[in-house]
Parts: structure tokens; sequence; C-alpha cells
């Protein structure tokens, strides 16, 4: 937990950062509860070998090639920097998991109990009890959005973004061939993404038109262009290691905020859930290069909105996985239509962000059945 874990070896060593490699970099979500528990940025150490990598900078040391360990990790180990930012609303459920752990095991120890849990202390017979006089606190929960989503295997996600292509015309937020919905997928060498070809008829995609390539947008497999979006959606993935899947459309009614440079004021309850507070505007980019995916980064760096309005163009939403993309960027628009009427209408009423963040915590952990999006 994140006082046991972390806090006690400050009075000592201080802790400035933490640096993360090894085999437990391929679980991206054990990665963000990490920097959410313990409330620090997590560097990446940019090898598939961590092990290995950290015998060889102490043999470096040992052999007098560098004076200390430190020395040796920055001229050996390439690391890249915050790639796990903690988000402070998970922080926060996370403290709360922790003060009723620890008081609970400040009662609970008696001759008799019977520990449950090494790491706290619990008794079973004390955890009974509290169970049945109060109920279960799911604000505690990490948001669902962010739970472990399995990377699909390139041909899974080959026929899962068949089907959610159709889905994006399905609730009417594409024309002709615009748009595009990605997936992060298994490579045979690391991850790559999955994406739609370029100018392609909705009603034309199968499995075998979707186009495969790297992190850096370079095609893999596929007879096709890919998406003029492509560098986009690779740049996002390489930014951001916990998203599994990129939308983009044109909607009518957010591209109409986007056309205003306008963000859209979190007024609904459903922004609140959904979003957890307004969808951002971003910057003006050209399309081709990945200008728009750094402007989408920037953009939701910090916010808890899966969408963001890129300038002058259209939205662009970020999901757990492709599904979840999908559904965000299906809410984007509903939002965007409800609210631009309700402009028409006369003067929005804002919604405290206190009450705000109740929606979005009740929301993303209590609503819905367990493991859906």
């Amino acid at each position: 937990c994140r006082r046991r874990r972390v806090d006690p070896h400050q009075p000592g060593v201080p802790v400035e950062e933490l640096t993360v490699a090894g085999g437990l970099l391929k679980n991206e979500f054990l990665m963000q509860v990490y920097a959410d528990v313990t409330g620090r940025s997590l560097n990446v150490a940019d090898s598939a070998q961590g092990p290995a990598l950290g015998s060889a900078i102490h043999a470096a040391v040992a052999a007098g090639a560098y004076e200390d360990v430190p020395t040796a990790a920055k001229a050996m180990g390439r690391v890249r920097p915050a790639v796990y930012r903690p988000d402070p609303d998970r922080g926060l459920g996370y403290d709360a998991l922790t003060a009723g752990c620890t008081t609970t095991s400040a009662t609970a120890r008696t001759p008799t109990a019977t520990t449950c849990c090494t790491a706290c202390g619990v008794s079973e017979t004390r955890r009974d009890e509290r169970s049945r006089e109060e109920p279960r606190r799911r604000y505690a929960d990490p948001p669902r959005r962010d739970e472990a989503a399995m990377t699909p295997t390139i041909e899974q996600a080959r026929h899962d973004l068949v089907a959610l292509h159709r889905e994006l015309v399905r609730y009417g937020l594409v024309v002709w061939t615009a748009g595009n919905v990605s997936a992060r997928a298994l490579g045979r060498h690391g991850d790559v993404l999955v994406i739609k070809p370029s100018g392609v008829s909705y009603d034309e995609l199968d499995a075998d038109a979707m186009i495969v390539c790297d992190l850096d947008g370079n095609v893999v497999d596929g007879e096709l262009a890919p998406s003029s979006d492509t560098a986009a959606h690779a740049y996002v993935y390489r930014n951001m290691p916990h998203v599994g899947g990129v939308v983009h459309t044109h909607s009518t009614y957010a591209s109409a905020w986007a056309a205003r440079g306008e963000p859209i004021p979190c007024v609904l309850t459903a922004m609140a859930d959904e979003f957890g507070g307004p969808v951002p505007i971003g910057p003006f980019a050209l399309i081709g290069d990945d200008s728009i995916g750094r402007g989408i980064v920037e953009t939701l760096d910090g916010q808890r909105s899966s969408a963001v309005l890129m300038r002058n163009h259209g939205v662009f939403a970020i999901g757990r996985d492709a599904r979840a993309a999908v559904k965000a960027a299906v809410m984007c628009e509903d939002v965007a239509r409800t609210v631009h009427v309700a402009r028409q209408l006369g003067e929005l009423e804002p919604i405290p962000s206190a009450d705000i963040d109740r929606l979005y915590q009740r929301y993303q952990n209590v609503y819905g059945q367990k493991g859906t999006p």
C-alpha cells in the first residue's frame, strides 16, 4: 500500500523518482496502479531485459567503469520519463482503502484472530463483522476503464475493428469514408496498432482489410495504405501506455463545438459520469504527421476526460480498449448535442465540482456490471 511501500524509506533515503523495468512492464494496468498508490510518476526503462540490464549496470560499477550506480544507470539504461502518471482521484480512493485497512488492523489483532492478509493483518472474523455493519466501499476501487484489459492478438483486433467501425455508422458518427478506429494489439516483437485503411467504404471493410503498423506508424502487414490519421494514433499509443483503443470521428454536434474552439461544459450528470468534467478543446493541427497526436496527449494530460475536441477538426476518443474508446466517442456526441440544444433555450446551469467528483466516482466504480466498460 502507499504508506507502507514508499513513505517508510523517506526519513533516511528520500525517494525522488521511481523507474520500473522487467517483466511487470507487460502489465500496464499494474504499472498504473503503482503510480496511483505511490503518488509518483513512473519512468520506464527502455529495455525488455530489466534484470540483465541491472546486473550489467552493477557489473560496470564493480569493474570501475563508472563511479556509482546512478551514473552507470544514466549512461547505460535509456529511460522514458513519466510514462505512467498518478491519478489523484484514484490515489485518494486507495488512501481511503488503506486507512480503513489500517484502522481495522489495529483493532483486529487478537490471539485467536485468523489473519487473512499478511500485508494488512486484518482478521477474517473482524472483516466479516465489518461487512455486515457497513456497505462495501466501492469508491475505493480504481475506475473500471483502467482495469486490466487483455491486449488482443492481431487477428482478434482485426475482427473486433470490423464490428466497431459498424458501431460508428450505427450511431451516426461518420459519413462516407471519414473516421477510424484503431486498437493496440500484441505483435511478435511487441505492441502494434491495427487500424482501418484509408478511404475505404465502411461497407467494404473486413478483417483482411485492416492494416497492422508498428507504434511509429510504419506498415507491418497489409496491402492497402493505412488511415491518414495513423501517425496521430501511433503517437497516442507510444505516449499513453494505458490506452488500448483510439477513435476519430467528425460527428456533427461535437465537431460544431470544435469549430467554435470551445470545450463542452460539464452541465449534465452523464458528462460527469463518463468524462469527469468538461470535454476539453485541443489545438489546431494539420493531418499527416504526429501533430494531432501531440495535441491529444498534451490536452488530455492531467484530465479525466476520455475525449478531446481538436480545434476545427473533430473528436478523438481513447479507452482501455477499442470498444471503450468507441463508447467515449458515442457519449461525446450525445452530450454535445444535448448541451448545444440546452444553450439555445437559455443559460446553462453548471454542476458544482464536488458533485462532479461524486458522480464520476460512482459511475466508474459502482454503476453497471463488474468488468464491462
